[in-house]
Parts: C-alpha cells; structure tokens; sequence
C-alpha cells in the first residue's frame, strides 16, 4: 500500500467484521501469499466482503460497532464508546 515493497514468507489477510445489529461476526478473506496488497486490492475485497455478509444478512460495522467489539473482544468490558467523527468510516 505503498512504494515499499514487502515480499516474504507471509499471507496476507484481511478480517471483516460485520453485524446484523444483535448478532456479531467475522469474515476472513486471503489476499495474497509472500507480498503486500495493493490499496485497489483491498478495496476490492472489501466490495466482496459487504456483498457477501448483505446476502446473509448481515453489514460491516461502522466505527462506534468496531470500536465496542474490539474492547470487549480484548478486555472483556462490555461498554458503548465515542468516536470521534461520528459513526461512519473515512473515506481516506
């Protein structure tokens, strides 16, 4: 994602998280294997990982569901956190 190339002994992935507004989730997706994706390439994946969690259902979060997750999933705190910005993702 930058001019620095970085190739290796390494995969690539890319986690998703996802709600239907109750129910929490993950989708995994393999980017590549021994180098670093591009910026075009993520954004691609992303495009296939909301298509898909929308046919079952489901959404990615937005920041304020993200930031909730990850405290809780590190921590063990259950809380509802501000973000700064609002709730959507920048766009850049």
């Amino acid at each position: 994602m930058s001019d620095l190339k970085l190739n290796g002994p390494y995969e690539v992935l890319l986690v998703v998280h996802v709600t239907d507004g109750s129910s929490n989730g993950k989708i995994t997706l393999n980017l590549d294997l021994g180098r670093a994706p591009t910026k075009a390439e993520v954004d691609e994946t992303l495009v296939k990982a909301k298509a898909h969690a929308a046919e079952r259902g489901f959404r990615l979060m937005n920041k304020v569901e993200f930031l909730n997750s990850m405290v809780g999933e590190q921590f063990g705190v259950e809380a509802n956190f501000a973000v700064y910005g609002g709730c959507d993702w920048d766009s850049e």
